[in-house]
């Protein structure tokens, strides 16, 4: 009933969705805190913002927090950062978790005995606050691999940008690669928050279709922010080109990117398509050799 309630006022927009989650969130801690289980428990595992509550019950259980949402005081700089970079694109400006959503956060890291992260870069990024190494675990979801069916067009690269084609997916850098090469044809998914309107209307730019991977060369996540794909999962796992920042990589390991990119995420998008394009890769290659050239 709450989370009908909760779509109810959504009504579709971003905003108000992070708005009835964390309050949904906030409400299930409160619902949990009076089970008459939580007093025998010995391991109390329990999400971002629903955490703080029953960690605080009993000191002797094992407290496991699941951040399953971005390190939100991270994701506000890193979109404060691309604002700056990328003035025209509105929705890098759009919304913020509210601050006592990033004090409940850390105050869950803080009393947290294990977290659970999604990727190598909420591991690091926890690592930098300080947190030890070895309370951090990384789970990855995993994903069947498929069988690539696209035979490469010479002169040609199909690439595809998972998730939706938002500028903190790195859509600015990637229509910046696509002005000078006009080899390059790329797959994306427009939608609420996708922007530049100007990569949205370029004529090498066509809508994903439902089977995502059928029919690219390679998938690329240029990500400016904490973010996980799927597509990128099932491409390193089925031997599919993958280009990726730390931040879009998810769980997926460096050695298993075709490349990743350096901080200089617009010359090392476009140094890394040139690189793909002209190795003309087939299904198992790995290009470890090349990333010697991308700009550090």
């Amino acid at each position: 009933a709450l989370e009908l309630a909760a779509r109810a006022y959504s009504r579709g927009r971003r905003d108000r969705i992070f708005q009835s989650q964390f309050a949904l969130r906030q409400a299930s801690s409160v619902w949990a805190s009076r089970a008459k289980e939580l007093h025998q428990a010995h391991r109390i595992v329990a999400p971002c913002l629903s955490a703080r509550r029953l960690f605080s019950h009993d000191e002797r259980a094992e407290n496991v927090l699941l951040v399953d949402l971005p390190l939100f005081r991270t994701m506000h700089e890193d979109l404060d950062r691309a604002a700056q970079t990328n003035p025209s694109c509105e929705f890098l400006r759009r919304y913020r978790a509210p601050s006592w959503a990033i004090v409940e956060q850390e105050c869950e890291i803080a009393m947290a005995d294990r977290i659970v992260v999604r990727g190598r870069f909420a591991q690091q990024e926890l690592i930098k606050l300080g947190v030890a190494p070895e309370r951090i675990t990384v789970v990855e979801v995993s994903y069947a691999p498929i069988q690539p069916c696209r035979i490469r067009v010479p002169g040609e690269l199909r690439v595809l940008l998972p998730g939706l084609a938002a500028a903190r997916h790195g859509t600015a850098q990637l229509l910046a690669a696509l002005q000078t090469r006009p080899w390059l044809r790329v797959f994306l998914r427009p939608g609420e928050g996708a922007e530049p309107a100007s990569l949205l209307r370029h004529p090498q730019v066509s809508r994903a279709n439902a089977t995502t991977l059928a029919g690219v060369d390679a998938v690329i996540a240029p990500s400016l922010c904490e973010a996980y794909f799927p597509e990128v999962r099932v491409a390193a796992a089925s031997g599919i080109p993958v280009i990726a920042t730390m931040r879009g990589a998810g769980a997926v390991a460096h050695e298993e990117l075709t490349i990743e990119l350096p901080s200089d995420v617009e010359r090392g998008l476009a140094c890394a398509l040139d690189a793909l394009h002209g190795a003309q890769p087939s299904r198992h290659t790995r290009l470890d050799l090349i990333t010697a050239s991308l700009p550090h």
